[in-house]
């Protein structure tokens, strides 16, 4: 799939999800390639989405481990092992995102994709 940018859209729009601020950048300056505008918009608005769920779940997870703390040592420190896993979690689906638009599969996240595509 040829761009306006030079090297192939499915890896522009894989390198999207995984560096999302360089898909804001994709998105606005690509005027040839449908595919990498929408994995391009999909990338940056999906980044945001993860990167708040990501925060808020992060502050209310510190705030539950330090109540938990307080009842059971164990149960902070298990919970506290939620950190990471959340931070995996995300990273997973930015992955699978770029995975799909490097095989060059125009895949749409549930909620976020129907959105995206109404705005290509």
């Amino acid at each position: 799939m040829h761009t306006s940018i030079g090297p192939d859209a499915n890896i522009l729009a894989a390198v999207g999800y995984v560096f999302w601020i360089l898909a804001v950048l994709f998105f606005f300056i690509e005027d040839e390639s449908d595919f990498l505008r929408f994995h391009a918009l999909q990338a940056a608005v999906l980044g945001v989405v993860l990167f708040v769920v990501f925060m808020v779940a992060q502050v209310a997870l510190f705030f539950l481990t330090v109540i938990l703390s307080f009842v059971s040592d164990v149960l902070g420190s298990l919970l506290g092992l939620l950190f990471p896993l959340i931070g995996l979690g995300v990273f997973l689906v930015l992955l699978f995102g770029a995975f799909k638009a490097f095989q060059g599969e125009r895949y749409k996240f549930p909620l976020i994709g129907d959105f995206v595509e109404g705005q290509i």
